[in-house]
């Protein structure tokens, strides 16, 4: 009777024991987020709020731009269902256009300079948008096809020449102008649709500021779109309330934000963890932002971390790991360090170790931080913190955040360690997807108390101490022999166990000519690792045999070491490239032999001779003992 009654996890939220009390109990802010971020700093207006390339803009020069902008929507007809388009890196013109929509109650849409032609003249026409704020770099013939082909009458142009010094600026524009009689970039048109930046603001100063437009509760503000982990990117719309209570909520956390420190801001502005957790959420807790568009450049963030007392940041963890690695930071001081946060991709312990170690190593008095969430939720669920950062947890639950696992057929709520669908009710939630009330209604449920949950799509689950434990994606899986599912991320858990993989991918690679699908492994090694890669394969198929003891179909057929992974338009790894990969996968055949095999349709294995002659990392010691003519044939090439 006594076990009947026990609580549930979403029920008991034992993890709110590591938040100061009252912090979960608050509401959302009733106001807009531009009045929000005002009320912040208005005392504070001559503090820096944002640097790029040695340009500092204070809280005064920020909020004189947000009521030009704001003047200039109306003008340039940014009203009603009319948004405005947005296409730019983390540049101090986002958090300006953004705040100055939410000051005059208009509407953006932030997309990606990555997106295919036809995605981009598809949410340009759907966002009924007739101007189109562009970062000029990004201009090239796909942008210009789908600027001529939408309803787009004006382009305000930003480049990264007006954001430079003026000595450098002259360098820079010398530059491009080679550039483009070498044909390297795609000149933008001398017509009066296209308009520099500072001209559109100069068209601005003499409009009188009026005042702010009164709050709407849930009013549409700003439409982001998913990464496309999943298929083409969907437009997530959110409202002023997303931005509030991710800021409110890391007030009351207890966490350490110190106005006048610096976050280095690292994730690009056209996802919601780039816009929300690295550009508004640290003007809203008074913090200065440094910028740099670069973002992919490694050595050139290295420099800001190897010459700046930075205290906060926000990376993608593959990409965090490979900054560390710059020679710049060999002798670095990170006794700056407040919170280093990874995320965006699964932190295997080993990489979680190998960062700890460093940031030691380094004087940081504070270990590496991870956190979780999706653009749907606005982008934040979890968090680690001083006071909780277990391994192989993403965190804990923001105070207002709440989080189940339940049974994948059942529905119904699974206690602690056992695994289930991750559901989270946020504040910071999504109003709907933009143009698709199906996926809306499918992404969303609500319990009998009224509470709203969203579906993450991910399988994990929550430990003792109220720790959230992410697995993988539920659609991240094959059907084995018997029609079993075979989560692959289960796989990928268990060669993570082996420190020295940093990343790795399995995917289900097709046979017998689409019938069934069989798992194969890509593994890349850290650098740190000095023995042969042999070993490591043995060592993953052992593991792989004795987790999967009961269960040999979700043995890797096999496996293959690469030095990093390509990555689709969407930024993510190139799932699609990985599949028409059909060789050179090392295939154990005892602990000490191993063979090549491709997966040929028909599904019968076969030695891949071509890749051992081309020598990838695994054949550069080749130890293939197999017996008979394919013996003599494969001695015959190596001795050649």
């Amino acid at each position: 009777m006594e076990e009947n009654m026990k609580k549930m996890p979403s029920e008991e939220k034992i993890w709110q024991k590591f938040y100061p009390e009252g912090a979960c109990i608050e509401d959302v802010p009733q106001c807009t987020i531009y009045q929000y971020i005002y009320d912040k700093n208005k005392a504070y207006m001559d503090q820096v709020a944002l640097e790029l390339w040695g340009q500092k803009m204070t809280y005064h020069d920020l909020f004189q731009n947000i009521d030009i902008c704001a003047e200039l929507f109306e003008k340039y007809g940014i009203v009603g269902e009319n948004n405005a388009l947005v296409c730019m890196p983390a540049i101090p013109q986002v958090p300006v256009l953004f705040l100055a929509a939410s000051k005059k109650g208009s509407q953006l849409d932030i997309i990606a300079p990555t997106f295919s032609k036809e995605h981009l003249l598809d949410v340009m026409n759907k966002s009924r948008s007739k101007v189109l704020f562009l970062f000029e770099d990004f201009y090239d013939d796909r942008i210009a096809d789908a600027i001529e082909k939408s309803s787009i009458e004006k382009v305000i142009l930003i480049s990264s020449t007006s954001l430079l010094p003026v000595g450098v600026r002259q360098m820079k524009q010398a530059k491009d102008y080679i550039d483009i009689l070498k044909k390297k970039k795609v000149p933008t048109p001398k017509t009066n649709k296209f308009v520099p930046w500072n001209e559109f603001i100069k068209g601005g100063q003499s409009l009188e500021v009026q005042e702010a437009a009164p709050y709407e509760k849930d009013k549409d503000l700003v439409t982001v779109y998913s990464s496309g982990t999943t298929g083409e990117p969907k437009g997530v719309v959110h409202s002023n309330e997303a931005f509030t209570a991710m800021i409110r909520q890391h007030e009351l956390s207890g966490m350490r934000f110190e106005r006048g420190n610096l976050f280095f801001s690292a994730i690009p502005t056209w996802f919601m963890t780039g816009l929300c957790n690295c550009m508004i959420l640290p003007l809203g807790l008074g913090v200065t932002i440094l910028l740099d568009p670069r973002i992919e450049n490694n050595e050139a963030i290295a420099k800001y971390f190897a010459t700046r007392k930075i205290h906060y940041t926000i990376f993608p963890t593959t990409r965090l790991m490979a900054m560390f690695k710059s020679k710049q930071l060999v002798n670095g001081d990170f006794s700056s360090v407040i919170y280093y946060v990874a995320g965006g991709e699964p932190l295997p312990i080993g990489t979680d170790r190998w960062c700890n170690r460093f940031l030691e190593a380094h004087y940081s008095e504070m270990a590496m931080q991870k956190g979780y969430g999706r653009t749907e939720d606005g982008a934040c669920l979890t968090v680690t913190n001083e006071k909780f950062n277990a391994a192989g947890s993403v965190g804990i639950p923001l105070p207002w955040v709440n989080i189940k696992a339940v049974d994948i057929e059942s529905q119904e709520e699974q206690t602690y360690n056992e695994r289930g669908i991750l559901l989270a009710s946020t504040p910071c939630r999504m109003k709907r997807y933009k143009g698709n009330p199906e996926k809306t209604k499918a992404n969303f449920s609500t319990d009998e108390k009224g509470t709203i949950w969203g579906n993450t799509g991910d399988i994990g689950f929550i430990d003792e101490q109220g720790g959230i434990h992410v697995l993988g994606r539920s659609t991240d899986c094959i059907l084995g022999p018997d029609k079993e599912k075979i989560y692959l991320f289960d796989i990928e858990n268990v060669l993570f166990q082996n420190e020295a993989v940093v990343q790795c991918e399995v995917i289900g690679l097709e046979i017998e000519n689409g019938a069934r699908e069989v798992p194969v492994a890509f593994v890349v090694l850290s650098e740190e690792y000095v023995g042969q890669e042999e070993e490591i394969l043995f060592d993953l198929d052992r593991k792989c045999k004795e987790a999967f003891k009961d269960h040999p179909a979700s043995i890797p057929y096999g496996f293959k070491f690469k030095t990093k992974f390509a990555r689709a338009k969407a930024g993510k790894r190139d799932i699609e490239a990985l599949k028409r990969e059909r060789t050179g996968y090392a295939k154990p055949i005892d602990e000490r032999t191993y063979s090549y095999v491709a997966l040929p349709q028909d599904g019968s294995p076969a030695l891949d001779l071509e890749s051992m002659q081309k020598g990838i990392p695994l054949a550069e010691t080749p130890i293939v003992e197999e017996k008979g003519k394919i013996l003599k044939l494969v001695q015959k090439l190596i001795g050649a």
